[in-house]
């Protein structure tokens, strides 16, 4: 664990009659954190003697990486000016600012790589058999906090006043790591179970691959004067970056030929998670007792981006590529299974609040202006793939499963509340502009395939398959977004008031882009022996929900009714897309000499979508 903060204190106090006071602090952090290695359990270069074979009782390669990375930075400012002079004008800023990095980059590697040349023999049936595993669960864990604080009191009759606060936090993660078991040999037999598996979780799904960043900013600015025009400035921003790139998850088996006594399972879990937060927050508070009003002004940010990428596979392959085909006997049941399960949880938000009051002999113009913003962007990409492929014959004692399944999934929060108010005791005019956004873009691209293909499929010796024959293909991606922004302002007192508040909230949902994402089930070859049930499916059932709503209010209450135009003026906007683009398909060919118990072939779209939006 590492931790960095800063802190800057400033006090100024002044009693003379003609000095000007400034006060400066400044809180600033940054953090850097890299582990960058890569990490290979690997069997290579083996030559097995004069025949040209290995041979063990059973073999385990096993590949597994914790990397951690656990940062928190603070940046805190604090400046205070009071004077007592008579033409003292005052002026403070304040920075707190932190900016923290972290990154884990470098591949994981297991395998078992004889080439083409080599074979392996694995011997003891009542063993281990032949297992070769990789799994990483790195982790990125970043806070991030700055405050800045500032106020100035002063007393002179002909000085203004000012105090400027900003507290800006950045995050950015980063994980670049490919995560590979294979294995490769000439002819591989074993007599007991074969098991290639690459994950980004551990076996109970209790720990996984993550990216967690928590970002926030405050800042407070207070300006008290008795003469001239008390200007307060607060601005507060936080932005989040987390992202996994160059970060495939790939099962592979690669042989001329498998003959394998027991199970075969080829596993790829993708299950990266994300979880961001950004916060911001800014208060603004101006008062003047002078002829030239009080001006308070704010400025609130918030946005995080988070980007899940890689791809993911799952295959079994002849050595020899088409034109060249292997062979494959199971004696148990064969799956090949790849999956992805990456999720994002986000959550922006920024509030401001500015109030300003001048008193009984404000002649001038009182003026509030309050923006706040809050975005949120996430991306889920990457292909996915379960295959078994340049094979001639496929025999089977079991059942044969091959599936490529997706259960991505987001939920993104983005709210902005800006509020702002003025009161006069005078014959000011009071002028309050407000302007709150709200957005959060949701984007899933990659495609879904499941497939066998170019292989002869019967059971063993040649008789009719009587286990279940299942190639799945499946996409239940789900996308849930609120967005919600709010704005009010209002004024009191003087002899008018100008009021503008306008409120918007954005959500747009995507699953696809240009001709769609494909999702396909394909089984063909040039055979399939089965008496037992055959099904080919492939089925849409993503979920994009979106909910949005945004409000503006104004009011103005003068107690001086002059000869000015009073003015009030809001507007709210909302806007909920749900964009689904798929192109969905079965393929099940090749020739039958037996008729199976049960023969599906489904493309199902069975995706929903909601939209809920509300204005005021």
């Amino acid at each position: 664990m590492l931790f960095r903060s800063g802190f800057a204190l400033a006090v100024n106090r002044s009693q003379a009659e003609q000095t000007a006071q400034r006060g400066v602090g400044l809180g600033l952090v940054v953090t850097n954190n890299t582990i960058n290695d890569a990490i290979q359990a690997q069997i290579q270069g083996v030559s097995g003697g004069a025949d040209n074979a290995v041979t063990v009782g059973g073999l385990t390669v096993s590949a597994t990486t914790t990397r951690r990375i656990q940062a928190q930075a603070t940046g805190d400012s604090l400046t205070l000016t009071n004077s007592q002079g008579d033409e003292n004008s005052i002026s403070n800023l304040t920075i707190g600012a932190v900016q923290a990095s972290a990154s884990v980059s470098g591949d994981l590697l297991a395998a078992v790589a004889l080439g083409s040349g080599t074979d392996l023999h694995v011997t003891n049936g009542a063993g281990q058999g032949l297992s070769v595993t990789s799994t990483d669960l790195s982790q990125i864990s970043t806070f991030a906090l700055a405050v800045a604080l500032t106020s100035s009191q002063g007393e002179a009759f002909s000085a203004p006043n000012a105090a400027l606060a900003g507290g800006g936090a950045g995050i950015s993660n980063l994980l670049s790591s490919a995560t590979t078991a294979s294995a490769q040999a000439r002819n591989l037999t074993n007599k007991a179970a074969t098991r290639v598996a690459a994950a980004t979780t551990n076996a109970n799904n209790s720990q996984r691959r993550s990216l967690t960043a928590n970002a926030g900013a405050g800042s407070v600015a207070a300006a008290r004067g008795r003469g001239e025009a008390g200007d307060g400035l607060a601005i507060g921003a936080t932005t989040v970056a987390n992202t996994t790139t160059d970060s495939d998850l790939e099962a592979t088996i690669t042989a001329s030929n498998l003959v394998l006594d027991g199970d075969l399972a080829v596993t790829a879990t993708a299950a990266d998670q994300i979880e961001a937060v950004a916060a911001s927050a800014s208060l603004a508070v101006a008062r003047s007792a002078g002829q030239d009003g009080a001006n308070a002004l704010v400025g609130g940010g918030a946005s995080v981006t988070n980007s899940l990428q890689g791809d993911v596979t799952a295959s079994i392959a002849g050595q020899g590529g088409q034109a060249s085909p292997g062979s494959l006997s199971v004696q148990g049941d064969l799956s090949v299974l790849a999956s992805d399960g990456r999720a994002i949880q986000a959550g922006a938000g920024s509030g401001s609040l500015s109030l300003s009051t001048a008193g009984e002999q404000a002649s001038g113009t009182n003026l509030s202006i309050d923006v706040g913003a809050s975005l949120a962007s996430n991306t889920i990409s990457g292909d996915l793939s379960a295959s078994i492929s340049d094979l001639a014959s496929l025999s089977l004692g079991g059942t044969l499963e091959v599936s490529g399944s997706r259960q991505a999934a987001v939920q993104s929060t983005a709210v902005a509340v800006a509020i702002n108010a003025a009161r006069s005791g005078g014959s000011n005019t009071e002028i309050g502009l407000i302007g709150g956004g709200a957005s959060s873009t949701n984007t899933h691209t990659g495609n879904t395939v499941a497939q066998v293909s170019g292989a002869a499929i019967s059971g063993l010796s040649n008789t009719p398959i009587t286990g279940t024959i299942s190639v799945l293909a499946s996409d239940a991606t789900t996308f849930t977004t609120n967005v919600d922004s709010a704005t009010a302002t209002g004024s009191s007192g003087g002899e008018g008031a100008d009021l503008v508040g306008i409120g918007v909230a954005l959500a747009t949902n995507t699953v696809g882009s240009g001709d769609g994402n494909q999702l396909q089930a394909s089984l063909s070859g040039t055979g399939l022996l089965s008496t037992g049930a055959v099904e080919v499916i492939a089925s849409n059932s993503t979920s994009l929900k979106a909910e949005v709503s945004a409000a503006s209010a104004a009011v103005g209450a003068p107690d001086r009714p002059g000869s000015g135009l009073g003015l009030s003026a809001t507007g709210a906007g909302c806007e909920a897309t749900n964009v689904s683009l798929m192109q969905i398909s079965t393929d099940l060919g090749g020739a039958s000499a037996a008729s199976p118990a049960l023969l599906q072939a489904w493309a199902l779209d069975r995706k929903s979508t909601r939209l809920n939006s509300s204005h005021t």
